[in-house]
Formats: C-alpha cells, sequence, structure tokens
C-alpha cells in the first residue's frame, strides 16, 4: 500500500509542478528512466574540461511507432551515458498515446509539437537543479534527478509486473552491456531492442486509475 501511495503522491506532485518546461523535464527523465546528461544538450566547461559528460541529448530521438493499432505508440530513442569506446549505445523506450495508461505522453507530445524536440538545452547540474527545487518542497524530502530513474523502476516492477528482462530493456543495462562485451552486431542489437519494447508494452496498458 505504501508504494500505491507514493506513486500516486508522486505524480500529484508533478502535476503541481507550474512551469510547463520543468514539469516535461520531471516528466521525461522519469518515463525514460534516463539521467540528466542523456536528455541534456550542454555541458559546463568544468565537464568539458574534464572529460565527465557529454551532450548525449543531441542523439535523443523520437518516432510514432505502431503496436497494434496505428500511431498508437511513442518511441524515444535514448543515447546512454555510459558509453564505452564511442559504441552506439543506446535504448527505446515505449509509451503508449492514451490518457488512460499514460497521460504524461500527451505533455510530451505537446512539447514535440512546440520545441520539435524532447531533450532540454540544459546542463546536467541544472537539471538537477530544477528537480530539486520543484519535487523536495512537494513531496517533503530531498530529490535528485536520478531518484526520478530509481523511482521509475520501482514502480514498473511493483505495480506494472515487469520482470528482470523489462526492467534491463528500459534501463538501457542489457543491450549495453552485450554491445561492449561484442556479442551482438548493431544489426542485431536494432532487432532485440524493438522485441524488448513489444514485450513490455502489453504491461504498461494498465489504467492509471487502477494502479
Amino acid at each position: 500500500m505504501r508504494r500505491v501511495v507514493d506513486f500516486l503522491g508522486f505524480r500529484e506532485a508533478v502535476d503541481h509542478v507550474l512551469g510547463v518546461r520543468d514539469r516535461n523535464l520531471i516528466q521525461l527523465l522519469y518515463l525514460t528512466a534516463s539521467r540528466p546528461s542523456e536528455i541534456c544538450t550542454r555541458t559546463t566547461p568544468s565537464e568539458l574540461r574534464n572529460q565527465t559528460s557529454k551532450p548525449y541529448g543531441r542523439s535523443m530521438g523520437w518516432t510514432l511507432g505502431r503496436f497494434k493499432k496505428e500511431k498508437d505508440t511513442l518511441l524515444i530513442n535514448v543515447a546512454l551515458a555510459k558509453k564505452r569506446q564511442s559504441l552506439p549505445s543506446h535504448k527505446i523506450i515505449a509509451l503508449p498515446i492514451n490518457t488512460s495508461f499514460e497521460p504524461w505522453v500527451f505533455d510530451l507530445l505537446k512539447r514535440l509539437s512546440l520545441n520539435k524536440k524532447l531533450e532540454f538545452d540544459l546542463t546536467r547540474v541544472s537539471v538537477n537543479n530544477i528537480v530539486k527545487e520543484n519535487l523536495s518542497p512537494l513531496l517533503g524530502r530531498n530529490v535528485r534527478a536520478k531518484d526520478l530513474r530509481h523511482l521509475r523502476l520501482e514502480h514498473l516492477a511493483t505495480l506494472y509486473d515487469f520482470d528482470p528482462y523489462d526492467l534491463e530493456a528500459v534501463a538501457g543495462i542489457y543491450f549495453h552491456k552485450e554491445l561492449i562485451a561484442g556479442t551482438l552486431s548493431v544489426e542485431k542489437i536494432e532487432v532485440y531492442m524493438e522485441l524488448a519494447w513489444k514485450r513490455y508494452f502489453p504491461k504498461l496498458l494498465k489504467p492509471i486509475s487502477e494502479l
């Protein structure tokens, strides 16, 4: 019961974030279980100087996909910050375009219609500050950007019955490791990514009101 209350309380808090940009930022981080640097297009001078981060958000892409009905799925391609040896490591996040299942998707589609992009022209430091300043007062505890990633994975496991394979696909862990190990080609990884999101997508078709 505590997890359900946390889930509803969290979503209510995000819905009460006043700034549209800040609210979209939090929604994107959560729904894609991404790191701040994976949705940002800027880095600080010190990050560039020390090579501690890159603007991975520049590689973010999206398309309208199909599961059973035409254009019923928003597919978001996220480049992973944990790259090694310049490998094209990324993940695909599938989200239902249906307010009953995920109303926040329509907020992201509104952002796309206005800005033609999902990524944010911010640094990861700015992202962390935005998340902390907006959510910490509403939730009554210190909230960091990386907490949204872990919260999403916890909700998927406890409320949507995601198994380890599903969670790895959303987190971008399994495919990333396979690419580094050299056991899968880039062409094959694309096939497995499609199989992965089509495997977990039906589990997301639960009305928010029933969670």
